[in-house]
């Protein structure tokens, strides 16, 4: 498999690592707009191959183009970082359509890590008129794991054997499935969690991480690295991502396997879910429609 990155801060640099040493590219291409970035990461990869036992040729790229005959292309650039989304969005937006003409002809799988991650998701959808089933997300791929992680602390349960799924946006307005969550094929309200404690914590973990470190990249590197898999493997992943749906983006879960969404899951959301999933998706749309005049 081929994968390009576009973007070589802190989480393209992440997910690139993760990429490599888990061997999960044959072909690695890595660019970025600031001159020498991509070579100099490049060669920073290549110190890594022989600790790692990573089998990945990484190649520097000096222009766009090169990534087209790519078979899965991440976005993890950015240009901007904003706790208002309608901000974050106007600055993000006018580099997505210079990527978007640069990489003219690809036919792949969009992986887009950028945010505000929804709003770039459906934008980029658009300007590339790829089928929203390879325009993806990672969407609340990561706030899902950051819930499980939550609820495992408070149980002293693995993780894994824990299911659950944070929906909507990637932002302040997702919210924890819980009538769709379990332990042991038990549904959490059967344990005593204080289950809005616990969606809070996954909601604004990324945003407490930031503010101490200025950046978040191990959580969503890893998060890149898993979507890519399970396209190469073609493992039928159930997963929550972003793709585009009617007027907006958001995450529900899926099946993604080889050639990106394969199903979209049912939901069978209680009343205060529904009400939850419509406010966000309003935010969304809100934002979205916030740079109609940038256009």
């Amino acid at each position: 498999m081929k994968v390009g990155i576009v973007g070589l801060g802190a989480v393209g640099s992440a997910a690139s690592f993760m990429i490599a040493s888990c061997n999960i590219a044959n072909e690695l291409y890595l660019f970025d707009k600031i001159q020498g970035l991509a070579l100099a990461s490049m060669q920073d990869l290549e110190d890594s191959l022989e600790y790692t036992n990573s089998n990945s040729k990484i190649i520097a790229a000096n222009n766009l183009s090169e990534l087209v005959q790519c078979d899965v292309i991440v976005l993890a650039y950015t240009a901007c970082i904003e706790p208002d989304r309608t901000l974050e969005l106007k600055a993000n937006y006018e580099p997505l359509k210079e990527i978007i003409k640069g990489l003219d002809g690809f036919k792949g799988i969009f992986v887009i890590a950028t945010n505000p991650n929804d709003s770039i998701v459906y934008y980029a959808q658009k300007l590339s008129k790829i089928d929203a089933t390879k325009v993806i997300g990672t969407g609340t791929t990561l706030d899902s794991a950051r819930v499980k992680i939550e609820i495992a602390k408070r149980t002293n349960v693995s993780y894994k054997n824990i299911n659950a799924y944070m929906l909507a946006e990637h932002g302040d307005t997702q919210f924890l499935y819980a009538s769709n969550a379990s332990i042991a094929g038990k549904n959490i309200s059967e344990f005593n969690l204080n289950l809005e404690e616990i969606e809070n914590k996954a909601r604004f973990k990324g945003g407490e991480i930031f503010k101490v470190k200025g950046k978040t990249e191990f959580g969503i590197g890893s998060t890149i690295a898993r979507i890519i898999k399970a396209i190469k493997d073609d493992e039928n992943l159930i997963t929550p991502l972003s793709f585009v749906q009617g007027n907006l983006a958001y995450s529900r879960p899926v099946i993604l396997g080889k050639g990106g969404i394969k199903k979209v899951l049912d939901l069978n959301l209680s009343e205060s879910e529904k009400e939850k999933l419509e406010i966000s998706k309003n935010y969304i749309l809100k934002t979205i429609n916030s740079v109609v005049n940038f256009l």
